[in-house]
């Protein structure tokens, strides 16, 4: 796994200082790090505290700006061209099809649906594979709430439901809401896992890719 040996220092809020001292780093990034934990870390290394709201914007600016701080320009442009090579053979795959269906995005957290916000990067990624996005979500710079007797504002010709709950395909499709979405009796809504559909960086984007390409293609072969 792409995670191996790589230690966890703690919670969101709450780092573990022994244990990022036990790990002798050379340089501490964090993200919206707690102000009362700065000056502990730095006595430890040389810390960059980054802020959610100026990364989420693009996640190829934010790996160009970590590799930045890391001196690895270079090799971060290029992962971002593997990244465009892929992106460009998967669209030109998409566009021979004779369908362009429209697609839909939607969260499910906590037992709750939201809207992602027009910069989350699965639109990043379907921006750039030229799928058609519903217009819904163009537009929105929040994530927002959805209630279930709204959902058909959502339908689409392909409908995702990133579940952070681990919920089956069943769990959704038994509420007659999402059952009478046209969606559903076409047999295009899925449930997907949330760690796959709410990447950060070129690894998860690269399994996003991986993943609509299964879903969008007609022979379903990435």
């Amino acid at each position: 796994m792409e995670v191996a040996g790589i230690e966890t220092v703690g919670a969101e809020h709450q780092p573990s200082l022994e244990r990022i001292l036990r790990l002798k780093p050379d340089l501490v990034i964090a993200l919206d790090l707690d102000p009362r934990f700065y000056e502990p870390i730095s006595t430890i290394a040389p810390t960059v505290v980054r802020e959610f709201e100026k990364i989420k914007l693009s996640f190829k600016d934010n790996f160009r700006s970590i590799a930045q701080l890391l001196n690895r320009q270079e090799e971060a442009e290029k992962v971002l061209d593997r990244y465009e090579e892929k992106v460009s053979s998967l669209r030109r795959r998409l566009e021979s099809q004779p369908q362009k269906p429209e697609v839909s995005v939607i969260y499910h957290v906590g037992g709750q649906f939201q809207a992602p916000a027009s910069e989350a990067i699965c639109f990043q990624v379907l921006n750039d594979l030229n799928v058609r996005i519903k217009s819904v979500f163009l537009n929105p710079t929040e994530y927002l709430p959805i209630s279930i007797e709204s959902i058909s504002d959502y339908d689409a010709d392909v409908l995702f439901i990133a579940d952070f709950d681990n919920k089956p395909s069943s769990y959704f499709l038994q509420n007659p809401l999402i059952a009478s979405l046209q969606s559903a009796k076409n047999q295009q809504a899925y449930a997907v896992g949330a760690d796959t559909w709410f990447p950060y960086g070129p690894l998860g984007v690269d399994k996003l890719l991986d993943e609509l390409s299964s879903y969008l293609l007609k022979d379903g072969k990435n």
